[in-house]
């Protein structure tokens, strides 16, 4: 029950740090601008964090830790989604050209199977990174939350709304390998 609880609480804080949204907007007359956005995003983080920290017991040298860590590893994981990015938009291109050789394919495919690798490598690190300051139950709890930060950000840019579809997306697989029963 008290799981209940903390998700109820949590649920009902992200709820008000979201809905500040619609009156921040009533008041800024015209569209929103990026930098409004951006704003409201970093509050909506702050408030986040304020919750991570409670929900975990952190004291705030172990969120400032943490956070330098998940700092670090957004920034790789940036870089490398823009990567792979413009190797996927090659693909198109070169498909139409009519030019496009075996040779050329199995460049791409094997950038591809790179990519994919850095990311699992990637992952396995910040794994090993999170429990220098989390344990390994802290460490799920942590990925929960932050599954619920980014869908509620990606509400605010307009995009999954309701993020049922994603849900658990993000989420490391069960001690079996295998997906969870949600997911499933």
């Amino acid at each position: 029950m008290p799981a209940m609880r903390s998700r109820y609480l949590l649920l009902s804080l992200v709820v008000v740090a979201v809905s500040a949204a619609p009156v921040d907007a009533q008041r800024t007359p015209g569209p929103r601008t990026g930098e409004d956005r951006t704003r409201l995003e970093e509050r909506i983080r702050a408030r986040m964090g304020d919750i991570i920290r409670h929900r975990l017991g952190l004291d705030r040298a172990e969120e400032a830790r943490l956070s330098e860590i998940v700092q670090e590893y957004e920034r790789r994981r940036r870089t490398l989604v823009s990567s792979e990015r413009e190797t996927r938009q090659q693909i198109e291109p070169l498909l139409e050209s009519g030019t496009a050789t075996d040779a050329d394919a199995a460049a791409l495919i094997d950038r591809m199977i790179a990519f994919k690798q850095q990311e699992a490598e990637l992952f396995r690190e910040e794994q090993e990174r999170l429990q220098e300051v989390l344990t390994p139950t802290q460490v799920l709890q942590f990925y929960e939350l932050r599954v619920e930060i980014g869908r509620r950000i990606r509400a605010l840019r307009g995009g999954d709304n309701d993020g049922e579809e994603n849900r658990g997306r993000n989420r490391p697989p069960g001690p079996d390998g295998k997906k969870s029963p949600v997911e499933r």
